[in-house]
């Protein structure tokens, strides 16, 4: 398997039907497909403007994309899906590197994801990268409009979080590999490095 990460795609109603995919993971955990299958391509459009969309190519094909918003000085992973043929592969792993290593090029301070914490597959990622659940009170200003936008899509407010990882500390950071210091331990990064 050739997996690329690639900043640039022209083709968003490809990264629709991952997304639609995706939709059936979740449909297998009991939740409905309508909320995961809303991306428009003008969406898709706006995050590539702002450079911050990633697909990843298998064999030069799409298999999975993440994209991001930038709020002050933090990013927030809007969603990330890897194709169901393609899942358990490395493929989110190494689209959350790719954010990761750009939040740390941007100077962000964190990066905020909403989820479900009943997902095994999404909440178990999170965790292994460093990510902590945090509570309502706790949440950057702007989460709370995402509540808003998941409430209105059709999202159960129950078993959602909202978790971050904190990149506020230089200290924190793998000055030879990018990557916060608890990814890298004395054999390397425990994700693979991806091109970019």
């Amino acid at each position: 398997m050739s997996l690329k990460i690639v900043k640039r795609w022209g083709d968003f109603e490809q990264l629709n039907e991952i997304e639609a995919g995706t939709a059936t993971s979740y449909e297998k955990a009991g939740y409905s497909s309508s909320p995961w299958t809303t991306g428009w391509p003008e969406d898709f459009g706006r995050y590539q403007a702002n450079d911050l969309l990633w697909v990843a190519l298998v064999d030069g094909k799409p298999a999975g994309f993440a994209v991001c918003d930038l709020f002050k000085d933090m990013l927030h992973l809007e969603e990330i899906d890897v194709h169901p043929a393609h899942q358990g592969k490395g493929i989110g792993k190494a689209l959350l590197t790719k954010v990761i290593e750009e939040a740390i090029m941007r100077r962000a301070t964190a990066i905020t994801l909403r989820t479900f914490s009943t997902t095994p597959w999404s909440i178990n990622l999170y965790r292994k990268f460093g990510f902590q659940e945090i509570n309502q009170g706790e949440e950057p200003y702007y989460i709370s409009t995402h509540r808003a936008a998941e409430r209105s899509m059709g999202f159960p407010e129950e078993g959602r979080c909202t978790m971050i990882l904190p990149l506020s500390s230089p200290a924190s950071v793998n000055s030879d590999t990018f990557l916060p210091n608890h990814l890298v331990h004395d054999d390397g990064p425990r994700t693979r490095h991806v091109e970019g």
